[in-house]
């Protein structure tokens, strides 16, 4: 006669078998995804009001790179829109890089 299969002597439980992993572990480790995020920023509200109160005009605009002077032509959320006096060139300038910005 055999012994029923828990209760066999060669039968270890679990625990007691160091190279025993249990399949949910296999299954979940395999099929894990880090979830999606959305894209974020920051908004700075009072720098996207102020901003939009001197709109249309001419201002000089400092970042980390440089200091940039023209008419505001735009503000978004997350950047504005330069233009300069004489029209040839256009700049889009992240909020987050500002410096500081003076009318001109």
């Amino acid at each position: 006669m055999g012994y029923p299969p828990n209760e066999s002597p060669y039968y270890l439980q679990p625990w007691e078998n160091p190279y025993f992993v249990p399949v949910r572990a296999h299954t979940e480790a395999a099929t894990h995804q880090a979830p999606m995020s959305t894209p974020r920023y920051m908004v700075d509200p009072y720098v996207v009001q102020t901003l939009q109160s001197v709109m249309g005009k001419v201002l000089v605009v400092n970042t980390g790179h440089g200091t940039l002077r023209g008419r505001l032509n735009a503000v978004k959320p997350d950047h504005i829109v330069l233009q300069e006096p004489e029209g040839k060139s256009t700049f889009f300038v992240r909020i987050q890089k500002i410096v500081w910005i003076m009318p001109d």
